[in-house]
Order: structure tokens, then C-alpha cells, then sequence
């Protein structure tokens, strides 16, 4: 009886054995002829390919959505270029009009900043040059006459922001204005941009779409959403002021 179920037992497992041979053989064979005719047989799932398939089709669409915003940023940074073309043509009929003078801290805290400062990118460039902001002038220009905003708010904002380009949100993500840097994570949630040039245009467009069409025209105004520190309107003009007394300083005016 014992051996009778040795014996049985034996059979037993030499069929389980068989059988587990037969399942692998069967499974190669899919594979090599799956490989043969690069079509798996029916009904034959493969999770390794299958999930290559995945990662092949998510950098497809990557690559795709990449393609898209480059060719966005290119028709962007041509728009720009082209507005700052136009700017700089006026240049010379500008230098014949009356200089600009320049105001107090305090007024310009309330000056209406939809208007055009008036200066050119000579004399923006005057204010950045031998820093990291330097050669930006036509692009601030450029950002004015594209979305309205006084040029000279524009740099000074960049100056007291940026650090003259020297603060890490600015050299890292080509931020200037500090855009979604949150006072917990400042640098993590700061906005990354492609270009200084493209970061000049986006504060500008944040300006003119998001406070001077709510009626916030002033640097004190802007400043109260803006910025968390109750001091940035009084340094920002600070700044609005000492750049229009350097700009009349250096044109001899």
C-alpha cells in the first residue's frame, strides 16, 4: 500500500513537472514567434512590452507638447523683437522732444503707470549697464508699447526684485519680478522662464491684465496685492525716482 502510494505520488509530480516544462516551451515558442513575425500571437500579453509601449508613448507626448510651446515661445520672442524694432525707430524723434523730468518718491508712489514714461532704450540701458540685467533695455521698451506699462516702473521693479539680476530665482528661472515666489517657498514656487526677455514680457501682461483692469494704476495701489512687504511700493518708487534723476544726470539735461 505504501509503495502503491509512493508510486502515485511519484506519477503525480512527474506530470505537474511535465506539464510546467510544457507551459514554458509554449511560452518561448510565443515569444520567438512573436519576435519572427513582430506580431504576439492572440490573446499573448507581455506586461515588460506593454510597459515599454507606455513609456515610449508618454515621451511621444512629451516631445509633442514640447514642440508646441517652443514653436509659441518662438512666435512670442518674434512678436517682441518686432515691437521692439518699432521702438527703437522712435528713438531718434523722441530724443528731439522735451526731456523727461524726473518726480519725487511720493509722486511717483501715485503716478498713473498706464502712461508711457517717455524715456527710450538708451536710457533704460543707461540704468543696467555693467549688471547682470544689462542689454534688457529694448525688451522693457518693448513691454511697454506692447502692453502699456511705464517702462520705468518696469525696470525698477526688476532692479529691487531681481537684485540687479543677481538673486537666485532670477539667475536659476530667468525670473526678474519675483512671479509666484510665495513667502513659505519662495524659490521652489517662483515661476520658471525660458528668457529674461520672456519674464519682462509676462510682468508687464500680469500688470496691464490684472491691475490696471481692476483700476490699480499706481505703484502704491499694485503694491498692496503684489507684494506681502509694505514697504515694496515705497522702494519701488525710491528706485522709479533715483533711475529718472540718474537718466537726467547722464543726458546732460
Amino acid at each position: 500500500m505504501v509503495k502503491g502510494a509512493i508510486y502515485i505520488m511519484a506519477a503525480a509530480f512527474c506530470l505537474f513537472a511535465v506539464t510546467l516544462v510544457a507551459d514554458l516551451m509554449s511560452g518561448l515558442y510565443e515569444k520567438k514567434l512573436w519576435a519572427a513575425t513582430e506580431k504576439p500571437p492572440f490573446g499573448y500579453y507581455d506586461s515588460s512590452a506593454a510597459s515599454e509601449y507606455q513609456k515610449t508613448y508618454q515621451l511621444s507626448t512629451d516631445i509633442s507638447d514640447f514642440s508646441k510651446k517652443a514653436s509659441l515661445l518662438k512666435v512670442d520672442l518674434e512678436n517682441i523683437a518686432s515691437v521692439a524694432e518699432r521702438a527703437a525707430t522712435q528713438e531718434s524723434a523722441k530724443a528731439q522732444e522735451e526731456p523727461v523730468k524726473a518726480m519725487t518718491s511720493s509722486q511717483y508712489l501715485k503716478v498713473d503707470l498706464s502712461q508711457t514714461s517717455g524715456y527710450t532704450k538708451s536710457d533704460i540701458d543707461k540704468l543696467i549697464e555693467g549688471t547682470s540685467l544689462e542689454g534688457l533695455g529694448e525688451y522693457v521698451i518693448a513691454a511697454e508699447h506692447l502692453h502699456g506699462v511705464n517702462a520705468l516702473f518696469i525696470i525698477s521693479v526688476a532692479q529691487h526684485e531681481s537684485q540687479y539680476g543677481q538673486s537666485k530665482i532670477s539667475r536659476m528661472k530667468n525670473n526678474l519680478f519675483g512671479i509666484g515666489a510665495y513667502d513659505a517657498t519662495p524659490y521652489r514656487s517662483a515661476k520658471r522662464f525660458a528668457s529674461k526677455q520672456e519674464s519682462i514680457m509676462k510682468f508687464a501682461s500680469i500688470i496691464s491684465t490684472g491691475y490696471f483692469s481692476k483700476g490699480a494704476l499706481s505703484v502704491e495701489r499694485i503694491g498692496a496685492k503684489y507684494a506681502s512687504d509694505k514697504n515694496w511700493a515705497a522702494a519701488v518708487a525710491s528706485l522709479m525716482h533715483k533711475n529718472a534723476v540718474r537718466i537726467e544726470l547722464e543726458s546732460g539735461f
